[in-house]
Parts: structure tokens; C-alpha cells; sequence
């Protein structure tokens, strides 16, 4: 990234979404970020985390895209609930590396507001947090080293694709 045009640009952005309450944004090293500590910002709406129990309870996924982002060094996470409807977006990160701290940082974002809002809905009590009892991802031991640090209790699959191929 650009740290200056690109940076001022996308702390606009995040202001903008901020000030919308139907949209929630947490993010960690907006302005000094490198290699050990990544640039990871945290989208959401809130009526999408308020729904992580009704349909995110059993299995989540867990999914990194593969060159959308202008930026090659950015990558973009999604995490996916099952709904009746087919997949549910309970969030989206990106991030300025695809490493461990990186997808540790963003799973931490996502746990962090996830409880949060679930707390202030009384869909859970203080001592509670959030966690599925698993998490599918693909063969990534990035992410599932990521995984086991923030969600010990989740048990992590492997999807259907990976495990055929």
C-alpha cells in the first residue's frame, strides 16, 4: 500500500462506516503496520453478527480469497455461517499479510465485536463468548494454527472440496 494517499483514503472510509450504526468496523495498526504487525480491518453489520447464534452456532467457515484485492500483499478472509437460505456472511476481514499474526488478529476482531453484540442483545451473558463447534477451512495451516489459538474449543473440518481433491 501506498502508506499515505492509500492510509488517508482508508481511515475515510472507516469513518464513514463508523458513523453508520448498522455497520460495525474494528481494525488494529491502521497507520503503522508491517510484516509482525499487519494492517487487519474487521467489517461487519450488525444484524449479521446479532444472527451468529441462530446460524453460527455448529459450523462456520473460514476462507481466504485468492487475488481480488488491488494490492497483492491484501488479503481478504470472509467467515461464513449455514442459514436456510444457503451462506450467511457473519463478517469480513482483510489484511496486509496471509500469516499466523494476521489471522489471528482478524479472528480476534471477529470474537471481540461478536461478543459484544451478542452481549447487548442479551444473547449471551458477560461470562459467555461466543464459539462454534466448528470451523470448516480449506488445508491452510496458517489458518488453522489461527483457529486453534482463538477458538481452543472449536473443532476445525476440513471443507468437502479440499478433503475430495
Amino acid at each position: 500500500m501506498h502508506k499515505t494517499d492509500d492510509a488517508t483514503g482508508l481511515a475515510s472510509i472507516i469513518f464513514y462506516l463508523e458513523t453508520h450504526d448498522d455497520f460495525i468496523v474494528s481494525y488494529e495498526n491502521l497507520f503503522e503496520f508491517n510484516e509482525e504487525k499487519p494492517l487487519c480491518i474487521f467489517l461487519s453489520r450488525r444484524q449479521l453478527l446479532q444472527s451468529a447464534l441462530k446460524y453460527g452456532t455448529h459450523v462456520i467457515g473460514l476462507d481466504a480469497t485468492f487475488n481480488v484485492t488491488y494490492y497483492r500483499n491484501v488479503s481478504l478472509f470472509a467467515i461464513m455461517a449455514r442459514s436456510d437460505g444457503g451462506a450467511l456472511p457473519l463478517g469480513y476481514f482483510v489484511a496486509t499479510a496471509k500469516n499466523e499474526v494476521a489471522v489471528t488478529v482478524g479472528l480476534q476482531l471477529f470474537l471481540k465485536v461478536t461478543n459484544v453484540e451478542l452481549r447487548d442483545n442479551h444473547s449471551l451473558s458477560d461470562e459467555e463468548s461466543y464459539h462454534p463447534a466448528a470451523i470448516c477451512t480449506d488445508k491452510d495451516e496458517v489458518e488453522y494454527a489461527a483457529i486453534q489459538a482463538i477458538f481452543p474449543q472449536s473443532l476445525v473440518i476440513l471443507c468437502h472440496y479440499h478433503f475430495m481433491t
